[in-house]
C-alpha cells in the first residue's frame, strides 16, 4: 500500500478514511442482521398464546393466533383442511405447543422461520409446492371502470388469511404465492372478483360497481325516484310482503312490517274496517288516519283493494309528503296497482284456505270462584252473613252441578266461540298487451267466518279489476 509523508513527518495512506467508513457500515449491517435473527428466534421461543375456542374451525383458530401475535401463517387450502372443527383450551403456551394440539392426529406439520409459520403435508412436500423459492410474486394495478386507481382494495389469496391492500396509486405486490392460487379482490361498493393466477406475474383488475339496492325505484308524491336520491323518510312494501299473510284486509298485512307505522285491530268482526293506521303516533285530537293515494288519486280506501292487485306501497312520513299539504299531516300511503305489459297474455292464480281459532283469550273465573271472591270482598266490608250476596250453601251448589237452573256454572267462551273458523282467498288475473295497448284484469274472492258459533258473523267479498293503458 502506498504511503505518503507530509511536511510535518506524518504518514498518510490514501483512501484510508473511506475504507474505515465502509468497514463500519459493513459491521453495522452484520450486527443488525444478527440481532434480527436473534430477535426472531427469541420471539418464537418466548411468545405465549391463550386460546379458548369450542367447536371452531382450524381457519378460525389460525386467525386468532395471528390476532394475538405477530406470526403470519402460510398454508395451501388444497392440502390443509382448514374447515375441520376443533376445540382449544390453552393458556400461556408457546406456538409449538398450540400447533401440536391443533393438528394432533393429522398429517399436517409446520415450520417456524422467524415470524412466519408454514404448514406442510406429505402431499404438499411431494409436489414441492412448499418451497418459497418455487413460489413467486404477483403485482398489478386495480382501477374502476373509468380508469381511476382504487386505493385500499383488499387482495387475499383464496383459502388463506394472507393478503395485501392497494396503495394510493392502486398498485399492489404480493409475494410467496403458490402457482395454483386464486386472488380475491374486494372493495366497498364494488363487486368481488376472483382471478386464477396460473402463469401470470402481472394481474391488472378493473372493478365494477355493485348496484344492489342503489337503483331501487320508489313512488313519491311527485312521481318516482331512485331510493338513494330521496330526501326524507320513505318506507316501501312490495307485493310479496303484502301477500305473505292470508288476511282479508290489506291494512292488516301492514302490521309489524314498517318502522313508525302502527296498525291496530279495533274490532274482531270480519268485514269491518277494523284497522287503525297511525304513522308516527297521534298528531291531532281528531282523526289521525293517513291520506291514501291510489295511482295518483287521493282519497282512496286501502281495504277496497286486493293485496294481489298492488304492485308496491310507499309510506311518506315527513318532508317527502309535503306536496299534499295539510292532508299529509298524518302521513301518506301511496299505492301503485299492477299494470299490463307488452307481452302475450299471462294468466296468474293465487289462493289459500285455512282455519283460524281464537287465541290469547282472557282467563275467566268459574261460578264457585266468582261467588267466593264476592263473599271475601263483602267480609272485608263487615257485611253480615245474612246480607251477603252468596252463602256457603250457594257456593256448594255451584260446585256440585246438581242445580244447573238455579246455580249454573257456564263457560261462556266455550258456549259462544267456535273452536275454529275458515278463511278463503282465491285470485286469478290476466295481463298482456301490445305496444299500443296494455291491459290487466283480475277477479278475487274472499270469505272469512267469524269467531262466533253458528256463523253469527261472516264476511264475503268479490273484487273485479280492469285496467288498460294506451
Amino acid at each position: 500500500m502506498k504511503k505518503i509523508t507530509d511536511l510535518f513527518g506524518n504518514v498518510k495512506i490514501p483512501g484510508l478514511k473511506k475504507l474505515l467508513r465502509l468497514m463500519k457500515l459493513t459491521a453495522f449491517f452484520i450486527l443488525i442482521s444478527v440481532f434480527s435473527v436473534l430477535a426472531g428466534k427469541t420471539y418464537s421461543q418466548t411468545k405465549t398464546l391463550t386460546l379458548h375456542m369450542e367447536n371452531a374451525t382450524v381457519k378460525e383458530a389460525l386467525v386468532e393466533i395471528e390476532n394475538q401475535s405477530e406470526f403470519r401463517i402460510m398454508y395451501s387450502g388444497k392440502f390443509v383442511d382448514v374447515e375441520r372443527e376443533v376445540s382449544l383450551n390453552v393458556k400461556n403456551q408457546k406456538i409449538g405447543t398450540v400447533l401440536d394440539i391443533l393438528f394432533a392426529g393429522t398429517d399436517v406439520g409446520y415450520t417456524v422461520k422467524d415470524r412466519f409459520i408454514v404448514l406442510v403435508t406429505p402431499e404438499l412436500m411431494n409436489e414441492g409446492a412448499i418451497t418459497v423459492s418455487q413460489q413467486r410474486a404477483v403485482s398489478g394495478k386495480v382501477t374502476d371502470d373509468t380508469g381511476q386507481p382504487l386505493p385500499g382494495v383488499t387482495i387475499v389469496i383464496k383459502g388463506t388469511t394472507r393478503g395485501t391492500v392497494t396503495n394510493a396509486d392502486g398498485g399492489y405486490t404480493l409475494s410467496n404465492i403458490p402457482e395454483d392460487a386464486t386472488l380475491q379482490f374486494s372493495f366497498v361498493g364494488m363487486r368481488t372478483q376472483e382471478v386464477i393466477i396460473g402463469a401470470q406475474n402481472q394481474i391488472n383488475v378493473i372493478m365494477a360497481e355493485s348496484a344492489v339496492g342503489l337503483d331501487e325505484v320508489i313512488v313519491v308524491g311527485y312521481g318516482t325516484q331512485k331510493k338513494v336520491n330521496v330526501i326524507g323518510s320513505v318506507t316501501t312494501v312490495s307485493n310479496k310482503e303484502l301477500t305473505a299473510a292470508p288476511v282479508s284486509m290489506v291494512s292488516n298485512a301492514l302490521a309489524g312490517r314498517m318502522p313508525g307505522v302502527i296498525v291496530q285491530q279495533m274490532n274482531g268482526e270480519p268485514g269491518i274496517n277494523m284497522s287503525s293506521i297511525l304513522i308516527r303516533g297521534r298528531a291531532t285530537l281528531g282523526d289521525n288516519s293517513p291520506l291514501v293515494v291510489v295511482d295518483g288519486i287521493p282519497g282512496g280506501d286501502i281495504n277496497s283493494l286486493l293485496a294481489e292487485d298492488i304492485e308496491s306501497m310507499s309510506i311518506l312520513k315527513d318532508a317527502s309528503a309535503g306536496i299534499y299539504g295539510a292532508r299529509a299531516a298524518n302521513g301518506v300511503i301511496l299505492i301503485t296497482t299492477k299494470r299490463g305489459s307488452t307481452s302475450v297474455p299471462r294468466f296468474s292464480y293465487s289462493g289459500n284456505e285455512g282455519l283460524q281459532t281464537p287465541t290469547m283469550l282472557p282467563e275467566m273465573a268459574d261460578a264457585p270462584t266468582y261467588a267466593t271472591m264476592i263473599r271475601e270482598m263483602q267480609s272485608y266490608r263487615d257485611v253480615p252473613e245474612g246480607d251477603m250476596m252468596y252463602s256457603l250453601d250457594d257456593i256448594a251448589k255451584f260446585e256440585s252441578g246438581e242445580y244447573p237452573w238455579t246455580h249454573p256454572n257456564t263457560d261462556w267462551h266455550k258456549e259462544v266461540l267456535a273452536p275454529y273458523s275458515s278463511i278463503r282467498n282465491h285470485n286469478i288475473s290476466v295481463s298482456g298487451g301490445t305496444k299500443n295497448l296494455t291491459y290487466y284484469s283480475s277477479f278475487g274472492y274472499n270469505y272469512e267466518e267469524g269467531i262466533y258459533k253458528d256463523n253469527a258473523s261472516s264476511y264475503k267479498r268479490y273484487n273485479v279489476t280492469k285496467v288498460s293503458h294506451l
